[in-house]
């Protein structure tokens, strides 16, 4: 009885640890004096990397558990760490007599991108297993806070995102850029790779996701940067809605067309619109029985979709004939989308209608209409020389 005891209790034990292992906190790693804002795994697990508001890099033993970081990089980042990011290749397999290496991506407040090495020397040559985190190059190009950094999966392209309003791509072998990808409206926040490297998603303060397909990304996963390396330029394949709102449907090429389907979610009838060569002058002569007949748009709601953006594109030539002085959109109150007649600035930076700005506040909000954010203040400034260009175009043109 005694012995069935301890094996019912050593076997409950071991099903509520294999049941909860959440709640099993392995270890705690102190040593940073400011906010540790990002955290990174090296591709084999076995060391963790730390980044801090300070501006100082860590390194940490992830497996076997010590209080203090085995090494450190002061200053990294001028103005703090805001994202760190492994290579998943180098790191993860080879092991020479020399020791490992990592690679590691950083970025920071102070819109710099460096890549670092962190080599770890071999204890077979007499080597003391304490990694050392030298700088390897420095990326330029953004001009604002970097927020975020990601490798794809074989670690041959890096992608980078930052308060300018852009993703930037980056060859880890040649160390250039590879693209620029832009259309959010505020601060960009957040990327990621997908696992196949073909499309590269970001998130933006404007509360928009995009996602861009890109051509010429190495599929292979087996290569390891620091080898010769051939692959085509990146270029980006369908590029958000963002870039052909400015741009004529007609204007349109057979790329645009297929990447408006992919935006919409009808990616599947992509094929068939580019096996057809339907470009934006084509595709303003469809009818409801050349989708369905020809480009095999079964579904009636699908069909209806395309031919709105037809119909819409339509109606836009038609009003820009009818009305070649079309006001200047900064001329348009961003509330009423009329032409304003008294003007005011708001605190967030834009100039509004008395009228409707003032409903805005008498109705409880204190956000503001562009962005969201809470308003410093309620005082609204008239916007005089706004009033003047406005009563000029009027007489001009009304």
């Amino acid at each position: 009885l005694f012995f069935f005891i301890l094996q019912y209790t050593f076997y409950k034990h071991l099903f509520r640890n294999r049941q909860c292992p959440e709640k099993c906190l392995l270890r705690r790693m102190c040593g940073d004096e400011s906010t540790v804002t990002s955290v990174g795994f090296t591709p084999d697990s076995c060391y963790l990397a730390t980044g801090s508001s300070g501006g100082e890099l860590r390194v940490w033993d992830a497996r076997y558990g010590h209080s203090v970081p085995l090494a450190m990089k002061a200053e990294a980042h001028d103005l703090g760490v805001s994202s760190l990011h492994f290579s998943p290749v180098v790191g993860k397999e080879e092991i020479s007599a020399l020791g490992k290496q990592y690679l590691l991506a950083s970025g920071g407040q102070d819109t710099e991108l460096h890549l670092w090495v962190v080599e770890i020397e071999s204890q077979i040559l007499g080597g003391d297993n304490t990694p050392i985190i030298a700088l390897h190059h420095s990326l330029c190009g953004h001009s604002a806070p970097i927020m975020s950094v990601r490798f794809n999966a074989n670690g041959l392209i890096l992608a980078s995102a930052s308060g300018d309003k852009t993703v930037r791509l980056w060859d880890t072998i040649k160390l250039t850029p590879l693209a620029v990808l832009e259309g959010h409206k505020r601060y960009v926040t957040s990327c990621a790779f997908s696992d196949d490297g073909a499309l590269v998603a970001a998130g933006s303060g404007d509360r928009v996701v995009h996602v861009w397909r890109v051509d010429g990304a190495t599929s292979s996963v087996n290569q390891i940067p620091g080898k010769s390396v051939g692959k085509k330029k990146l270029m980006v394949r369908f590029p958000s809605q963002r870039f052909r709102e400015n741009v004529k449907l007609v204007e349109w090429n057979c790329e645009d067309v297929c990447g408006w389907l992919v935006e919409q979610g009808l990616a599947e009838y992509s094929h068939n619109f580019r096996s057809h060569a339907i470009d934006g002058r084509e595709l303003l002569t469809v009818t409801d029985e050349i989708l369905e007949e020809k480009l095999g748009v079964d579904a009636l709601g699908h069909r209806n979709r395309i031919l709105r953006l037809v119909r819409k594109s339509s109606q836009d030539s038609l009003t820009k004939k009818e009305a070649p002085n079309a006001p200047p959109s900064e001329y348009l109150c961003p509330i009423t989308q009329e032409l304003i007649s008294d003007p005011v600035l708001c605190a967030d930076g834009f100039t509004y209608e008395r009228v409707a700005m003032e409903a805005w506040l008498a109705s409880g909000k204190r956000t503001s209409p562009m962005t969201n954010e809470k308003l410093t203040h309620l005082t609204l400034t008239p916007n005089r020389t706004l009033r003047t260009l406005i009563q000029r175009y009027k007489e001009e043109n009304m």
